[in-house]
């Protein structure tokens, strides 16, 4: 008897376990109803994702100040909606399952108000947080304002220089003091959609270094990392990951010929991520080029990857500044699925050793040289 009562109870936990896993993936239902002010005829545009992740987008006519949406959700989730193309008329928040109401006016969208949606609540109470940042940073803030409109003006170089070195630490300043509130919201809420959606933005943005954001992650509930933006973080965590083997990829180099990563294979490989109107990219060029002639004959080479989308300016600026000695490269999906350092900020790199193993990622590694990883690797003092 006792052993038939365990035996049920495995069961019984087991198909709970099953419940709860296939619920996780069950669309439910939405109604978002609304009230525009300010205007009474033409549609909205709500975006919100599918059941996969992606993006899809609804429209609803406005009836005498009044629309509705309806759709299939399978959880809380963050979702933008769109009016006219005049400034103020989009707004972002979460949307659950259920009925929900939203209030926005004609050009200050900004300010809606939204009844029946817990994990907006959530966001608004990190919004409130937030709004003491500017409170706080009251005197930056306002000396920021200043020297924009001061930087505008000037025709002095050397002041111009000035200006933007003191722009650059006061919005440093408040992006730490931003990035703190976020921070300790997230911590303080492991299992809120909310968490995860700023932790990915933290992590896409390169806010706070690779590890710190994977401690996070791995302190989320397992609801929250079963979510597509779980899933979401952990794909790109796993795109930074270093110690493991470099994904082959194959495209066209400027003079059309085809390239793989394996073509590479016994060598030292560095990816540059560039594009031709990035400034701080270029200024990296005669670094390269000098690491380049002194280990070039020790078995380096140097594949740029721009992810410039006009072919006409990467080919121009190619030739320009004197790269044709790397085997230059124009980005593409293969390469945007497997590298997410395709995406801005640039430039960004990536060391690949000899037997093809990643040993350097410059988004989660940044507090180590490039310099610093290649004398190691060519066993230099």
């Amino acid at each position: 008897m006792k052993s038939l009562f365990c035996l049920l109870t495995c069961v019984l936990l087991i198909c709970c376990k099953s419940v709860c896993q296939n619920r996780k993936s069950v669309r439910t239902e939405f109604v978002l109803s609304g009230v525009l002010k300010g205007r009474d005829t033409g549609k909205l545009i709500l975006w919100y994702p599918r059941f996969d992740g992606q993006y899809r987008h609804d429209t609803a006519i406005i009836n005498q100040g009044k629309f509705k949406f309806k759709g299939d959700i399978i959880e809380p989730s963050f979702c933008w909606l769109l009016g006219s193309k005049a400034d103020g008329n989009s707004t972002s928040f979460f949307l659950e399952s259920g009925q929900s109401r939203i209030s926005v006016e004609e050009n200050k969208f900004q300010g809606f108000g939204m009844l029946s949606s817990f994990t907006q609540r959530q966001e608004d109470t990190l919004k409130s947080q937030l709004k003491t940042v500017e409170l706080v940073c009251e005197d930056e803030k306002s000396e920021y304002e200043k020297l924009v409109n001061e930087l505008q003006t000037s025709k002095d170089s050397s002041h111009q220089q000035l200006l933007r070195w003191r722009l650059n630490q006061i919005a440093n300043l408040m992006t730490k003091e931003y990035l703190s509130k976020k921070l300790s919201f997230i911590n303080e809420r492991l299992n809120s959609y909310v968490s995860a959606t700023y932790l990915d933005g933290i992590l896409t943005n390169n806010q706070l270094d690779t590890d710190s954001v994977k401690k996070i992650y791995n302190k989320f509930s397992g609801l929250i990392k079963s979510s597509n933006v779980g899933k979401r973080i952990k794909e790109e965590l796993d795109k930074r990951e270093i110690n493991i083997k470099a994904k082959n990829f194959t495209s066209k180099d400027i003079s059309d010929k085809e390239i793989s990563l394996s073509d590479f294979k016994g060598k030292h490989v560095l990816l540059d991520f560039w594009a031709s109107w990035c400034i701080p990219c270029i200024k990296e060029i005669p670094s390269l080029q000098e690491l380049y002639v002194k280990y070039n004959n020790k078995g380096f080479e140097i594949i740029t990857i721009s992810i410039d989308r006009n072919k006409q300016n990467w080919m121009e600026a190619t030739r320009k500044h004197g790269i044709q000695n790397f085997h230059n490269l124009l980005v593409n999906q293969d390469i945007e699925k497997k590298y997410s350092n395709t995406k801005q900020p640039i430039p960004s790199k990536i060391l690949i050793n000899k037997k093809g193993v990643i040993v350097w990622n410059s988004m989660n590694q940044s507090s180590i040289s490039l310099e610093e990883v290649l004398k190691k690797e060519f066993n230099e003092n």
